[in-house]
């Protein structure tokens, strides 16, 4: 006996597949049944981040400023300092900052990026970067100062301004990463 179904399930298959840039093939014999395939892209961390800081820039409205912050934990040789203080020490960063809601706020963006290395993205006013810049830095420092295990940590901090340093995701990163320094105000 046939079960018979409402249908959407194929539907929703279809539509979850093509939103992640991908698509279905069906191939189908009579009385033999059908068999469903699909595929979907592979997307590396760095496309990821890409994608998303470029829908973050494309949503807001046309105008506003956006304050691109690179930063990246070092320590010791080869960054062994981050190393020892474990290897979760970038994640627990970036759910600290966005969850705390002292400096970060709910709409600005933050995620990790590569192994030692958070990516902020928030749109601001081009003469507030500095005092925003200063709250990331202070919140961050205490964070390293309370979660470093013994070991030395720098924080290095790189920064691009949307528009004035580009409007692509790629151009702002790496003007960032050009620009990463330990923080001075």
């Amino acid at each position: 006996t046939r079960q018979k179904g409402s249908g959407l399930g194929l539907s929703i298959s279809k539509s979850i597949v093509e939103l992640h840039g991908g698509c279905m093939q069906v191939e189908s014999e009579p009385d033999q049944g059908s068999t469903f395939t699909f595929t979907v892209p592979t997307f590396t961390p760095f496309q990821v981040l890409n994608d998303e800081i470029n829908r973050k820039l494309a949503a807001e409205e046309q105008g506003e400023s956006f304050l691109l912050c690179l930063i990246r934990l070092r320590g010791g040789t080869n960054d062994e300092g981050v190393a020892r203080a474990g290897d979760t020490l970038p994640d627990r960063l970036v759910s600290e900052l966005a969850t705390s809601g002292l400096a970060v706020r709910t709409t600005d963006l933050v995620r990790r990026h590569g192994h030692n290395q958070l990516v902020i993205v928030a749109n601001v006013h081009a003469n507030s970067a500095p005092l925003l810049l200063s709250r990331w830095k202070d919140q961050i420092d205490r964070f390293v100062d309370d979660n470093h295990n013994g070991t030395d940590i720098c924080v290095e901090f790189g920064k691009a301004v949307c528009p004035n340093d580009g409007t692509e995701a790629g151009i702002l990163l790496d003007k960032a990463e050009a620009r990463l320094a330990p923080f001075s105000n």
